[in-house]
């Protein structure tokens, strides 16, 4: 959003406001986050994503010292 004060000679005050709804492009924005960090295929997480699930974990053991478990499965 964007205002401007205009001013004209019969000294009456104005206000311009532009406004643009960005609603589309937040969706777009989200919808190419989830494309990124997961299958197209499976909707699965994809390895950059599962890295970054795993970074978490490991930094909330720290944080409130939990347990995790990691059951690895890789098919061809």
């Amino acid at each position: 959003m964007t205002a401007k004060s205009l001013d004209h000679e019969h000294h009456v005050d104005n206000l311009l406001l532009v406004c643009e709804d960005i609603t589309d492009a937040g969706d777009l924005s989200e919808k190419i986050a989830y494309q990124a960090s997961h299958d197209a295929l499976t909707g699965l997480a994809n390895r950059s994503e599962f890295d970054r699930y795993v970074k978490e974990a490991i930094e909330l053991v720290a944080v409130e010292n939990s347990e995790h478990v990691l059951c690895y499965l890789d098919l061809d």
